[in-house]
């Protein structure tokens, strides 16, 4: 086999005359040149690699005589479009490689036609948009890779009669498409996507198992909450919390405003004031459920990336933290009182409100930084999931799980052990059922 490694050599154009003498040549690589037409001298060529020459545009005249061409590389170049049948010369290709054509926008639904040998389409790590009505259609291809390019629409039948066998276009942010994506194949194994949403509406012979991601720990292809049983649950805690807290406020604010004079008081109404927002998140969610029955998976994206999906992920990570520093005031409050039982160390209402206004403050700026800093988060920290809930609960590693992690775990995590420590102090003190100050006045006495 006649082979010819020409790459990285800074040529700019392949001239007939120069390698005249080369007409039976085999494998020909020309990768990483400034070459920005597709050479047409070798027509016994079986292995073309022009990768990274900046070509910038494909004409279906390039290959005339290339008609025998098994493997075309044409990845790492400025091609801005493929037009109608570009390739239709190239009757015996298995194999094409489009990959980091930075600047594709465009492929029109009949470029591929005429390609029927080929085995492996590989187009990743471009601008494409849209994938057309049967762009793959005809092809007896093994794979179709068109994974982390910047696709928001594919259009019923792109893959129509195609005998593909894996379609991996996972990493792009596919807005728009329909139930009939996938119309037509009748051999696929294995599907790779952006979403579980897709696996709803894939072929019914691949097992739920062959497509990728895996079911939502949360929602269904139907629901936004996939247990009847969680269903119901939402609405009771939800409306059982708003009742309760609400009624407790009022409680404090009208029938009992003596106890918003001392510090177990104060931490307890913001308590219950936090709680309230938890039952507002709640309820949030199961409205959406109930309004997004039956059709969720359609509507998926547009709920999470919704104004209302932030504002329930931020009551609840706001609630949630609130809630646990409250408990800890409670309990060290609790503590003061029993270790002190003459009031000489207290939390007065001047210093117990300013407490709640740190941790106000502290709750709400960690909820909203996710929101500030989109650079980092990349606006997905409250759309882990259909409920809103920055938890890290999910398989995944999204923008901002660090921070989840960091907070939910590890800042709870410290929190929980400080009101652990409080409790058994408390519980020690009561059992001995001496306190520092009446220890100390015996001492003296």
């Amino acid at each position: 086999m006649l082979r010819l490694n020409i790459s990285s050599c800074d040529i700019y154009h392949i001239d007939n005359k120069t390698f005249s003498n080369l007409k039976n040549l085999v494998l020909l690589d020309l990768s990483n040149n400034r070459i920005q037409q597709v050479p047409v001298v070798f027509s016994k060529l079986r292995y073309l690699n022009i990768s990274s020459c900046d070509i910038r545009h494909l004409d279906k005249k390039y290959f005339v005589n290339l008609q025998y061409l098994f493997s075309l590389d044409l990845s790492g170049n400025k091609i801005r479009q493929l037009p109608d049948m570009v390739f239709d010369m190239l009757r015996h290709l298995t194999h094409l490689n489009l990959d980091r054509n930075y600047e594709l926008t465009e492929i029109s639904s009949t470029a591929f036609t005429g390609l029927k040998s080929v085995n492996n389409i590989k187009i990743t790590g471009t601008s494409l948009k849209r994938i057309s009505s049967h762009t793959f259609s005809d092809l007896n291809l093994n794979s179709i890779d068109i994974s982390y390019n910047k696709i928001e629409e594919i259009e019923d039948d792109a893959f129509n009669n195609s005998q593909v066998r894996k379609i991996n276009f996972e990493g792009n942010n596919v807005i728009k498409f329909g139930t009939q994506i996938f119309n037509g194949i009748t051999f696929l194994r294995e599907l790779h996507t952006p979403a579980f949403k897709f696996c709803c509406i894939r072929p019914c012979y691949v097992p739920e198992e062959d497509c990728r991601p895996l079911k939502n720990e949360f929602s269904s292809c139907d629901d936004l909450i996939r247990n009847s049983v969680l269903q119901a649950v939402l609405w009771i805690v939800g409306i059982a919390s708003l009742c309760g807290n609400l009624s407790s406020i009022i409680y404090r604010l009208v029938y009992d405003r003596k106890r918003l004079k001392i510090g177990y008081g104060i931490f307890v109404t913001n308590l219950a004031v936090a709680d309230f927002l938890m039952g507002v998140y709640l309820i949030i969610i199961a409205v959406a459920d109930s309004f997004y029955r039956n059709r969720y998976t359609f509507v998926d994206d547009y709920w999470r990336n919704s104004n209302w999906c932030v504002t329930a992920g931020i009551l609840s990570t706001v609630s949630s933290e609130a809630s646990v520093f409250f408990l800890c005031f409670i309990t060290l409050d609790r503590l003061l009182v029993i270790k002190f039982p003459f009031g000489t160390v207290r939390f007065r209402p001047t210093k117990a409100y300013i407490c709640c206004g740190i941790c106000w403050f502290i709750s709400i700026t960690l909820s909203i930084i996710p929101i500030l800093y989109t650079s980092h988060f990349k606006s997905q920290f409250y759309s882990k999931t259909g409920v809103c809930i920055a938890l890290p609960l999910t398989r995944d590693k999204p923008p901002g799980w660090m921070y989840s992690v960091s907070i939910f775990v590890g800042l709870n995590f410290c929190t929980f052990i400080l009101v652990a420590v409080g409790q058994l102090a408390i519980f020690k003190r009561t059992s001995t059922g001496v306190s520092y100050e009446e220890d100390t006045t015996i001492k003296k006495t």
